[in-house]
């Protein structure tokens, strides 16, 4: 058994292990190996990987590629720990691979949605449209015909009072 299959409790990191192994192999064997890894898991799992961390991540075109690596990675690490952990608890460990594969993967984080309603630009240029089309920005609109009405019917009992 390799050195890469088992957990090693010295000093050395994983990733240098994987640094030695990849030199003893070439880039094709590696790549058909992380492939395997990726193959290897059920599709209602990846679907589930992808699908979380395509809510934290901005995961489109070659990102995608990123996350699939990072979680081919971080999956073959440990594999009997990672199933383990899905069978425990299938949703928590799929959310904490799509979290780790995308911080490995150095993808960038979604933006917040914004707030509900106008933005302060949003509001001005609303209340100059308002403005150059005659209306007072923040008034009703039915205020401006009662008004007009009060001074028509005001107007009018002045000239019955004259007459």
């Amino acid at each position: 058994m390799s050195t890469l299959g088992r957990r090693t409790n010295d000093g050395a990191s994983f990733e240098l292990e994987l640094e030695q192994a990849a030199e003893r192999m070439d880039a094709a064997e590696i790549f058909n190996q992380l492939r395997q890894v990726w193959q290897a898991l059920p599709p209602d799992l990846k679907q589930d990987i992808v699908r979380r961390a395509i809510q934290v991540f901005d995961v489109r075109g070659a990102y995608k590629r990123q996350l699939f690596d990072a979680v081919d990675g971080i999956f073959a690490q440990d594999r009997q720990a990672w199933q383990q952990a899905l069978l425990r608890n299938r949703a928590a460990a799929a959310q904490q691979l799509a979290m780790l594969a995308g911080r490995k993967a150095g993808l960038p984080l979604k933006g917040g949605t914004p707030p509900p309603g106008f933005s302060d630009v949003q509001v001005r240029d609303y209340r100059r449209r308002q403005r150059s089309r005659g209306y007072v920005p923040g008034r009703g609109r039915g205020r401006g015909s009662r008004e007009l009405e009060m001074e028509l019917d005001g107007a009018a009992r002045e000239l019955d009072r004259w007459r």
